[in-house]
């Protein structure tokens, strides 16, 4: 608790005077979520405490306008407010359907409620952060942290729980999370993110600003490469069928939707789904791309 206590102080320092800082901490030090303790009744996670400290920081500092900024979001943007807000209600409302209400109301705490906040509060304080260097760079830095982990779990078994090392046949890694889709929940979408942003690369699309050399570009495109290539590895090694189906997919509908690659991926997509169910050394993939295992 002392060391949690001297962390928050600093963290809350920093944040008030470079709050760009904190909310780079912030996505750096996801996985901080499994470190728990109690405020009083309450039970938290030093994540939640960041996240409280980033949205009472940026509060303060955007009171002014923080209104004004919030109703210019939702009136500009109709379907993402009728989505949002239904989506919210539901959350809700299942809280008080639930077995269990304590669990019930954490998880709609920490899932549903402290994101959005934080989503409206970055909104707000958009004019003091970078996307790139100021949120997307720590994802990936955490993202290759966390492969990196998984993949050195692969060879060696540390942290691996006991649940999952016992047998070489099903022998997973779990990185961090204490079970193995935890890898793949987290890495997956941030490989097709990099994706997206290596291809951006690539192409002609804002070559401008790729190519003006700034440090912090360079380091993000070395950064997604990595992450591309360590957490696809992470997810096979997680053997995750969702991150691996999930990563495949998304790629796929990036080169879908440009137009240079767009029928070279319609033709090996039909060769993969046509050998998929053709081809009797597939059988296994196909079980599982079909649901057929639990």
């Amino acid at each position: 608790m002392l060391l949690i206590t001297l962390y928050t102080l600093l963290f809350t320092f920093l944040t008030w005077h470079r709050f760009s800082h904190g909310v780079f901490l912030l996505f750096l030090l996801l996985p901080t979520y499994l470190l728990r303790f109690s405020l009083g009744p309450l039970p938290v996670t030093l994540l939640e405490v960041m996240i409280w400290i980033v949205c009472i920081i940026g509060l303060l500092k955007h009171a002014r306008h923080i209104e004004e900024s919030i109703m210019t979001l939702f009136r500009k943007h109709t379907l993402f407010t009728i989505g949002t807000t239904l989506f919210l209600i539901a959350a809700t409302i299942s809280v008080f359907t639930a077995l269990d209400l304590r669990a019930a109301a954490g998880e709609w705490k920490a899932f549903y409620i402290e994101p959005f906040v934080l989503f409206l509060i970055l909104y707000v304080s958009r004019d003091q952060l970078e996307a790139k260097t100021d949120i997307i760079l720590p994802l990936m830095l955490c993202g290759i942290a966390t492969a990196g982990l998984a993949i050195y779990q692969h060879f060696t078994g540390w942290m691996v729980p006991f649940a999952f090392w016992e047998n070489d046949e099903t022998y997973r890694v779990t990185a961090w999370y204490g079970f193995p889709n935890g890898v793949g929940l987290f890495v997956a979408p941030l490989a097709v993110l990099a994706s997206a942003i290596l291809w951006q690369r690539v192409t002609n699309k804002q070559h401008e600003d790729w190519a003006t050399g700034q440090f912090g570009n360079w380091v993000l495109f070395v950064s997604c490469i990595l992450l591309l290539l360590t957490g696809s590895l992470a997810v096979f090694y997680a053997k995750s069928t969702g991150g691996l189906m999930g990563i495949i997919a998304g790629i796929g509908i990036l080169l879908l939707y440009h137009k240079k690659t767009r029928w070279p991926s319609v033709i090996l997509g039909v060769i993969a789904f046509t050998s998929l169910l053709s081809l009797p050394q597939l059988a296994g993939i196909k079980h599982e791309v079909f649901l057929g295992d639990r």
